[in-house]
């Protein structure tokens, strides 16, 4: 009895009960079996985790806490109820795992698909972007007030803002063999054949053609007492000693034109004394990822300005106040008058 008093009492019972049926005690295994399956569970969903964060990330609001500690709580959060899941639906984990590593592996394979080289990259993306609040859902003076905004639309018959379409002649071969021409600098063209979306490789394309156009750019002031229109084309033909020239109307009709000549989708926003013009970047995860390009091609961007709108889409400031895309706004003070979508 000295040695079964070391034993509690429920220990002593299990092995009183197991010599009188003569069936072995196996408690102890089977807890250490347990402990390992939720153990294997748990890695398993930090793995399916790891997969879906980037791809989730893009309805996920950013709340820009303190040292960003609310991307570390949305993906426990995450993680926890893949777990969940796991842990009620045993036979997921295979399904799951198995799904995961095929899908990555194809896309790994494919032109367009998404592989273990885009899950890396998507990291890549949200670290270098963990400082930029992405998030439309949370107000802030990015946004244009549109209900106080005419939103001019393609077929507008208005004059004033026809005359600034007509003049953004994107279509014309001087102003699309100019563009296309710019989309070949170094490191520009390279970046861009990288990209797996024609969207995102228009917007490197875009970048291209700021680098080119704001290298170039000399502000010379309409005629006393008139507002003069010159198009892109005809901005492009003029160009003397390596410089366009025109005002910020005049540099606002050439950089969306020759935007649009590249495919990109660009825009004109009118305040009561500027013009200037805007870069679609599509959504949330597009635009991350276009934040990301533009960080590595244009050095030293500390900070990156845009607007959205009601679908959520991001537009990048694309007028000439910094070396670089997505400067600060020029007199932003409110006043919008219009905007002229292409």
């Amino acid at each position: 009895m000295t040695s079964n008093n070391k034993l509690s009492k429920n220990q002593y019972r299990d092995q009183v009960n197991a010599q009188a049926t003569g069936i072995p005690d196996n408690t102890p295994k089977e807890e250490e079996s347990s402990c390992l399956g939720e153990a294997v569970i748990f890695i398993l969903a930090l793995f399916i985790a790891f997969l879906l964060f980037p791809l989730l990330r893009s309805i996920i609001p950013a709340f820009n806490w303190w040292l960003d500690i609310d991307r570390g709580i949305e993906f426990i959060l995450l993680t926890t109820l893949i777990e969940g899941i796991l842990t009620s639906v045993k036979w997921m984990v295979y399904v799951l795992v198995f799904l995961s590593v095929v899908f990555l592996t194809i896309g790994s394979f494919t032109d367009r698909g998404y592989g273990f080289k885009d899950v890396a990259r998507d990291y890549v993306v949200l670290y270098k972007n963990i400082k930029t609040d992405f998030s439309p859902n949370i107000p802030s003076k990015k946004e244009i007030p549109v209900d106080k905004v005419r939103i001019i639309p393609k077929n507008s018959r208005t004059i004033y803002q026809q005359e600034i379409r007509n003049a953004a002649d994107y279509g014309n071969e001087v102003v699309r063999n100019w563009s296309a021409q710019q989309t070949t600098n170094a490191p520009f063209c390279d970046c861009a054949s990288q990209q797996k979306s024609v969207e995102l490789m228009s917007i490197i394309h875009s970048f291209a053609i700021f680098q080119s156009i704001n290298s170039q750019w000399k502000y010379v002031q309409d005629p006393k007492g008139q507002e003069f229109f010159s198009k892109a084309s005809m901005t492009i033909k003029n160009q003397k000693n390596g410089k366009f020239t025109g005002d910020c109307d005049d540099h606002a009709i050439l950089m969306a034109a020759c935007m649009e000549s590249v495919g990109a989708d660009a825009r004109i926003v009118l305040t009561q004394n500027h013009a200037y013009p805007e870069l679609n970047l599509g959504k949330r995860k597009n635009a991350e990822i276009a934040i990301y390009w533009l960080r590595e091609l244009f050095p030293n961007v500390k900070e990156v300005h845009w607007h959205t709108d009601k679908e959520d889409n991001y537009w990048l400031n694309m007028d000439y106040t910094a070396k670089h895309p997505g400067g600060k706004f020029l007199g932003d003070d409110g006043s919008y008058v219009d905007i002229i979508n292409f």
